[in-house]
């Protein structure tokens, strides 16, 4: 179960995962997290997982010194404002771009926002789902790879979710199953 807190860390989809494993591949651990996080979930473990979020790790190691302050000075801004740090998949996207989006987001109403800062958070949980996948299963530069499968990932499947009689059934499947966590 700590393996999944790693990847999210609300208490409750931490113990969803953890009943719902193992799983057959990838995309049916990543399929069941949508599934967990955003119809199972209710708001207050939404609010458990960004609150444990770093802000701005990601992109500010290359963010000019003006850029890193703007970032921090919004960033408390926004904090303050929601309750929770800032979500961004930063993926591909310069700090300037994070700091405009930042900007665009600190306008928004706070339900506007906690619903995009989910729909974050799910982008960031398949990420971290990723990650572990391709350490425990290839031997090659991870975040290559990483980032190959996540590009895929955010093109094929952003939006898709499973309702619960699909999650049953996929979970009674138990052809070419694997445990993700496994060590």
């Amino acid at each position: 179960m700590e393996d999944y807190l790693k990847v999210c860390a609300s208490d409750k989809f931490t113990k969803y995962m953890a009943f719902s494993s193992p799983f057959r591949s990838l995309d049916h651990a990543i399929n069941v997290a949508k599934d967990i996080f955003l119809n199972k979930l209710e708001v207050g473990s939404w609010l458990e997982a960004l609150s444990h979020r770093d802000r701005f790790n990601t992109y500010i190691s290359t963010a000019t010194e003006s850029t890193k302050q703007e970032l921090h000075e919004w960033g408390l801004k926004y904090q303050k404002k929601f309750g929770y740090a800032f979500i961004a998949c930063a993926s591909g996207k310069s700090s300037d771009e994070i700091l405009s989006e930042l900007q665009v987001h600190y306008t928004n109403m706070p339900l506007v926002e906690l619903d995009i800062a989910s729909r974050e958070e799910m982008k960031l949980i398949e990420l971290q789902l990723t990650n572990h996948y391709v350490d425990l299963y290839f031997d090659t530069d991870s975040t290559q790879a990483t980032e190959e499968i996540f590009e895929d990932i955010l093109h094929e499947v952003e939006d898709v979710t499973l309702n619960s009689s699909e999650v049953n059934s996929l979970r009674n499947d138990h052809s070419m199953e694997f445990d993700t966590y496994r060590q």
